[in-house]
C-alpha cells in the first residue's frame, strides 16, 4: 500500500528534526532529494560536472543551515530548490555565461497540447522551442517552473519568494506574449509561402 502524503510529510519532518540533533540523520535527506535537486540544477547548467559540483554545495549549505530550518508546512525540497537556484545565479554571475535551459522534447509535446488548435497548426516543435528562448530570462524560468519543473504555483512562490498572485498574472501575460509570437511567426510562414507561390508563377509567365 502507498502512503499517503500526510504520511510521507510526517516522516520527513521527523527526520529533519532528528538532523537538527544529530547531524547523521541529514544523509536520509541527502540520499532521499539528491537526484531531485541535480535534474533542477542540470536542467539549468546542461553540464555534468558542473551540476554535481552545484548539487553538492546545495547539499553542504542545506545542512549546514538545517538547524535553523522550520518547516512551516512547505516540503523539504522546495526549500532545497530554493538553495538550488541561489547556487544556480552564483555560478552565472561568476563565471558570465549565457544561462541555459534544458527543456525535454515531452514537456515540449505537452505544452503544444495545451495550445488552441490554430496555434498547434502553425507553430513546430523547433521553432516552439525557440520562441521561449527568446522571452526575457524571468519569464522564461516561470515557464519553465511551470511546465518543465511541473510545480506549481504555491510552489514557484516557495523557491522564487514571489507573491503568488503577482506570479499568476505574469504567467497569464506571458501566454499571452507567447500567443502573440506564434501567430505572428505563422503569418511570416504564410507571407513566405505566398512569395514563394508568386515569383513561382512570375518565373512561369516570363518563360512561357
Amino acid at each position: 500500500m502507498h502512503k499517503t502524503s500526510e504520511m510521507k510529510r510526517e516522516e520527513e519532518e521527523e527526520i529533519i528534526r532528528k538532523a537538527q540533533l544529530d547531524i547523521s540523520y541529514f544523509k536520509q535527506l541527502y540520499e532521499d532529494y539528491y537526484l531531485n535537486v541535480y535534474w533542477f540544477v542540470y536542467s539549468r547548467v546542461e553540464d555534468n560536472i558542473k551540476a554535481s559540483e552545484i548539487t553538492s554545495d546545495v547539499f553542504l549549505k542545506a545542512m549546514e543551515s538545517i538547524k535553523q530550518y522550520v518547516s512551516k508546512g512547505i516540503p523539504f525540497i522546495n526549500w532545497l530548490l530554493v538553495i538550488s537556484r541561489n547556487e544556480v545565479n552564483i555560478y552565472y554571475r561568476k563565471e558570465k555565461k549565457e544561462r541555459k535551459y534544458f527543456v525535454n522534447s515531452d514537456s515540449i509535446l505537452e505544452l503544444k497540447e495545451e495550445m488552441e488548435e490554430e496555434e498547434k497548426e502553425t507553430i513546430s516543435y523547433e521553432r516552439l522551442l525557440k520562441i521561449l528562448e527568446t522571452l526575457p530570462e524571468n519569464e522564461y524560468e516561470l515557464f519553465h517552473l511551470k511546465h518543465f519543473d511541473k510545480k506549481s504555483f504555491h510552489e514557484i512562490s516557495e523557491i522564487t519568494q514571489i507573491n503568488e498572485v503577482n506570479l499568476r498574472v505574469k504567467y497569464h501575460r506571458i501566454k499571452n506574449h507567447l500567443r502573440d509570437l506564434i501567430m505572428k511567426e505563422g503569418l511570416f510562414a504564410t507571407q513566405k509561402v505566398l512569395t514563394f507561390i508568386s515569383v513561382l508563377f512570375l518565373f512561369q509567365y516570363l518563360i512561357n
